[in-house]
């Protein structure tokens, strides 16, 4: 568990600031923008999208227009033997517009049914900044290769819970390593999983390249297609998503804060 706030820039999302369950985890890379994974954020569309969300090209998926963004900062730990059930937490909730990537679509297996996701990026511009994180660096350039070292975070999402802990609010990190870059598709990364069956994942939450001296966010996990975990790396996307934190943020009230 994340008790010092070492990544108090992964933050929850979900459907809406009264939901008490994560639908996947985000990063905050400016204080107006989190980056995510738009599988996170979108479904598989066999038919036309509905009038009220954003549509993809080739209608592959239907995506949430608007989504809540929740940042958890940790208090005082009452008992480290049970640090989740003891530590005290302070959440505010921020409200925004959500941008998948142009090119995000959900891949088809053979059969028909929906598989890995491509192009999984995906950001949530706020309708007001958060005051209480310091947003993450982007990594600029770099390649993976199996066996690099990567420190994930994130929380238990409403399809993780047994995996990661359950508790909402929970933050937690753990060490991994890439175990193949995926020729053709662009950014996609493979990454170590531990034991058959389990989602070690963060779904949405980030990927860091870390050492003594600094630490900079290679990339966003994604949902996972089948049994496979990935990570959609940043470098190849970078001037998407500097231009998205460029744009103009919507011109809305600001969001209640809990």
């Amino acid at each position: 568990m994340d008790v010092e706030n070492r990544y108090a820039s992964t933050v929850m999302i979900s459907t809406d600031s009264e939901s008490m369950s994560a639908r996947c985890s985000g990063v905050l890379i400016s204080p107006r923008v989190v980056l995510t994974a738009a599988s996170c954020l979108c479904e598989p569309s066999k038919s036309p999208p509905p009038a009220n969300s954003n549509s993809l090209p080739e209608a592959s998926a239907s995506c949430l227009q608007r989504a809540a963004v929740t940042t958890a900062i940790y208090g005082e730990v009452l008992d480290k033997k049970f640090p989740e059930a003891t530590t005290r937490v302070s959440f505010h909730n921020y409200d925004g517009e959500v941008r998948p990537h142009p090119a995000f679509k959900f891949a088809s297996d053979d059969a028909g049914a929906p598989g890995a996701a491509q192009t999984d990026l995906a950001v949530v511009v706020l309708d007001e900044a958060v005051k209480d994180v310091k947003p993450e660096t982007l990594m600029e350039q770099g390649e993976f290769q199996a066996h690099d070292p990567l420190i994930m975070a994130g929380y238990a999402s409403s399809g993780t819970k047994q995996a990661v802990g359950g508790l909402y609010g929970i933050r937690y990190f753990r060490q991994n390593t890439v175990t193949q870059s995926l020729p053709g598709e662009q950014g996609r990364i493979l990454y170590q999983q531990h034991g058959p069956f389990i989602y070690n994942g963060y779904a949405g939450g980030p990927c860091f390249r870390e050492d003594s001296h600094r630490r900079l966010l290679a990339g966003v996990a994604g949902t996972g297609g089948g049994q496979e975990l990935s990570f959609t790396s940043v470098p190849p996307f970078l001037d998407w998503v500097q231009a998205q934190i460029r744009r103009e943020p919507p011109s809305n009230s600001p969001a209640p804060r809990r």
